[in-house]
C-alpha cells in the first residue's frame, strides 16, 4: 500500500489529458473541507525534468535532510538517474483539489505512485467513466486518448465494461470537428446529448455531419439529419439503378429534369424513390411493360431523389415555346418538385415522431386534444378513417381486407382485438393519427399537381393546421422548412408574385 504523505497544494497540478474538463459546481465541497479537512487522499504521480546547474549538487543535502522515507527514497532514484523532482500531478482526486486550493489549504494528504502515462489515463477513465456528470464530449475524448495511446477498442470495452459497440460510437463523435464543436457547445450554454450525437453519426459523410452541428439544438436539427441521410441513401443506390439502366435491352435516351415534363411517366408520379430501390426496383420493372415493342425508354435522375421513366407524348405537336417560356416553365416545375420533396419528407418525420410516443400521465391530456383538434377541423365529423394502418395496430392482416366494405373492416378490427394482448391506450396516439388520414401528399400531393401554374398557398386548410397544433403540443420540434410549408412563408408560394413584379 503507498504511503500517504502532506504535500503543499502549489507543487500539485490537475493532470492534463484528464477526461473530466468540467468540475463542476465545487462549492459544496469547497465548504465541507474548509470546515473538516480531506478525508479521503489524492493519488498523485511526480513531475521530473532534468538536472542542470547546481541540481547536482545541492540535491544530495537535500535527500540527507528529508525525514520521510518514502520521498527520501525516490528523490535518491530521481537523482541516479539524473532527474529532479519539481512537482505532482494529480490522476484521482482533481475535485478535492481543486475544492482545497479554493478553500486556501496548504497541503493536502496524498498517495505518491509511480505510473507510465497510459496506465494514468486509463485510470483517470476508469475512475471517472461512470459518473452521471461526465460528458459524453468527456468521455469521448478518454476513449480516443486510449486508442492514441495504442490501446484496443476490444482491450477498453475489457477494462471499462462498456460494449465494444458503444465505444465505436462514441469514437465517431471525436472524428467531429473539435474547433466547430466548441463553438457550438459554448453557443447552447450546455453540452450535446448522446441522443444528438447519435443522429449525427447516423450520417456518414464527415464534412456532412461537420455541417449539421450547427444545426444541434434548433428546430431544424431532425429534418435536416433526416434530409442528409435521405439524400445520402440516394447516392448509395444511384450506381444500383444507373446498372439496371444499363442493362435494358431496347433503346433508351437520358433527358434533363426539366424537359421530362414533355413526356409521358410511366410510374405514378413522382417516380420510382431511388433511395428505396431495393423494394422500388419491382416498380420500375413492372413500368417497362407499359413500353411498346421498340419504343423508346426515356428516363431521368431527378434532384429529388427519384428516377422517372418515360415514354414520348403521344400528342399533337405543340408550336414551339420561346426561350422565356421555357425557363418560366422549367422554373414552375422546380418550385413544385421542392414543395412536394418537402411535403415527403416531413411526412416522414412526423410518422417517426408519432410511432415513438409512448402515453405517459403527463402527456395523456396533450394525446386526447387530438380528438378536439380533430372535430373542430372537420366540423365534427371524422371523415374516412384509415382502415389499413388501424388494421396493422392491432395485428390484422391488411391483404386480407383487401376490397371489404368500410363496416367488413371495422368488424374484422373489433373481433380480431386481442384485448388481452393489446391495450387501445397504447395505440391511441397512432389511432388518433390515422383519424387524420395524413400521408406524404398532404400538403403538396404531386399526383394532382396542374404545373402550368406557379404554387399557391392555400391557407384553408385546418386538416393540417389542427395536425400541427396537436403533434407540436405532444413536443414537435416543426423545422423553419415545415413552418414555411404550412404558414404560407416558403418562398416557392411567392415565386409569381415575384415574376409579375417583375414584368411590371
Amino acid at each position: 500500500m503507498d504511503n500517504i504523505e502532506m504535500i503543499l497544494t502549489g507543487l500539485i497540478e490537475p493532470h492534463p489529458d484528464n477526461p473530466r474538463k468540467d468540475l463542476g459546481d465545487l462549492k459544496e465541497l469547497t465548504e465541507s473541507i474548509r470546515q473538516n479537512g480531506i478525508y479521503q487522499n489524492l493519488t498523485v504521480v511526480p513531475r521530473r525534468v532534468p538536472m542542470v546547474g547546481d541540481d547536482k549538487m545541492l540535491i544530495p543535502g537535500q535527500i540527507q535532510r528529508c525525514s520521510n522515507p518514502a520521498e527520501k527514497e525516490r528523490m535518491q532514484e530521481a537523482f541516479n538517474a539524473g532527474l529532479k523532482v519539481i512537482g505532482y500531478t494529480v490522476i484521482i482526486g482533481h475535485r478535492r483539489l481543486a475544492a482545497a486550493k479554493e478553500a486556501n489549504l496548504k497541503k493536502v494528504p496524498c498517495a505518491v505512485v509511480e505510473m507510465a502515462p497510459q496506465k494514468q489515463i486509463e485510470t483517470m477513465i476508469l475512475e471517472n467513466m461512470q459518473r452521471a456528470d461526465l460528458t459524453v464530449y468527456e468521455q469521448v475524448k478518454g476513449f480516443q486518448l486510449l486508442l492514441d495511446l495504442g490501446d484496443s477498442i476490444e482491450g477498453i470495452a475489457q477494462k471499462t465494461g462498456f460494449s465494444e459497440k458503444t465505444i465505436k460510437r462514441r469514437t465517431e463523435i471525436a472524428r467531429l470537428d473539435p474547433d466547430k464543436l466548441e463553438r457550438v457547445m459554448k453557443g447552447r450554454g450546455k453540452q450535446l446529448t448522446l441522443e444528438e450525437f447519435d443522429k449525427l453519426a447516423g450520417i456518414k459523410d464527415l464534412e456532412t455531419r461537420n455541417k449539421l452541428l450547427e444545426e444541434i439544438g434548433t428546430r431544424n436539427f431532425d429534418y435536416v439529419v433526416a434530409a442528409a441521410k435521405a439524400a445520402e441513401k440516394t447516392k448509395e443506390m444511384i450506381p444500383a439503378v444507373q446498372e439496371w439502366i444499363k442493362n435494358f435491352p431496347g433503346k433508351k435516351e437520358k433527358v434533363s429534369e426539366s424537359e421530362a415534363w414533355g413526356y409521358d411517366l410511366l410510374t405514378l408520379y413522382p417516380g420510382v424513390e431511388i433511395k428505396k430501390w431495393k423494394t422500388e426496383k419491382d416498380k420500375a420493372d413492372a413500368a417497362l411493360k407499359k413500353l411498346r415493342d421498340g419504343e423508346t425508354l426515356f428516363y431521368t435522375i431527378t434532384t429529388g431523389g427519384y428516377l422517372k421513366l418515360l415514354k414520348k407524348r403521344e400528342i399533337v405537336k405543340p408550336k414551339k415555346k420561346s426561350a422565356a417560356e421555357i425557363k418560366k416553365e422549367k422554373e414552375m416545375n422546380e418550385a413544385w418538385d421542392y414543395l412536394i420533396a418537402q411535403s415527403r419528407l416531413s411526412y416522414e418525420l412526423r410518422k417517426k415522431f408519432i410511432k415513438e410516443i409512448e402515453i405517459t400521465k403527463s402527456n395523456y391530456d396533450k394525446v386526447i386534444e387530438g380528438f378536439m383538434l380533430l372535430l373542430i377541423a372537420r366540423e365534427g365529423g371524422y371523415g374516412e378513417l384509415d382502415f389499413n394502418r388501424m388494421l396493422a395496430l392491432v395485428g390484422v392482416d391488411n391483404e386480407k381486407s383487401r376490397g371489404a366494405t368500410y363496416d367488413k373492416k371495422a368488424v374484422d378490427i373489433i373481433k380480431n382485438l386481442d384485448v388481452t394482448k393489446h391495450r387501445i391506450i397504447k395505440e391511441l396516439p397512432q389511432f388518433i393519427w390515422s383519424c387524420f388520414d395524413d400521408g406524404p401528399g398532404l400538403i403538396h400531393d404531386g399526383a394532382n399537381v396542374w404545373r402550368g401554374q406557379w404554387p399557391e398557398y392555400d391557407e384553408q386548410r385546418p386538416d393540417i393546421w389542427a395536425l400541427y397544433k396537436w403533434l407540436e403540443g405532444l413536443g414537435y420540434q416543426i423545422s423553419e422548412v415545415e413552418r414555411g410549408l404550412i404558414e404560407g412563408t416558403d418562398v416557392n408560394y411567392h415565386l409569381g408574385d415575384a415574376k409579375k413584379e417583375a414584368a411590371e
